[in-house]
């Protein structure tokens, strides 16, 4: 018998009726960062892009997060229920949460690519994620081989 290798990787997005769900494939947010996202966190530009102002942690400055092109509506629609916010058990256990954010990084690395070389697509998805490794995003978000990170400092100095 051959070993197959199962792809794991989902990238469709959850069915309407999994709010929580669809928030987090939209967003790619960490849990502990669902926690503290307030309505007023949410914003949008004049050309109809979204994005979230990520409050970091002590250590960590605020960064920007882009929503998906196509799901604008749904998050600024989501903002205007006060029940989504701070509510748990919306949002997926921790196996789903990853499996979400990863696809959320997939799916926004496609779109920038559109508009970006791949070095700067991987860079913004890193902000995005709040990673700083850019080998992590490599492999465990994007599941690219590794090429686009020979200019690393963190693997040089190793």
């Amino acid at each position: 018998m051959e070993n197959k290798k199962r792809n794991l990787c989902r990238d469709e997005p959850p069915p309407p009726h999994l709010v929580g769900q669809r928030f987090v494939y939209a967003t790619g947010l960490r849990y502990s960062e669902l926690g503290r996202l307030r309505a007023k966190d949410i914003h949008q530009e004049p050309d109809g892009q979204v994005w979230l102002e990520v409050a970091g942690w002590s250590d960590t400055p605020t960064r920007k997060v882009p929503v998906l092109a196509g799901y604008e509506a749904e998050v600024l629609e989501m903002t205007a229920n006060p029940y989504i916010f701070g509510n748990f058990q919306l949002y997926p256990t921790h196996y789903g949460m990853q499996s979400l954010r990863r696809a959320y990084a997939r799916q926004l690395y496609q779109q920038c690519l559109k508009t970006l070389e791949a070095a700067d697509a991987v860079s913004t998805v890193m902000v995005a994620l709040g990673h700083q490794r850019r080998q992590v995003v490599l492999r465990d978000y994007l599941r690219l081989d590794g090429t686009l990170s020979d200019n690393d400092p963190e693997e040089e100095a190793v």
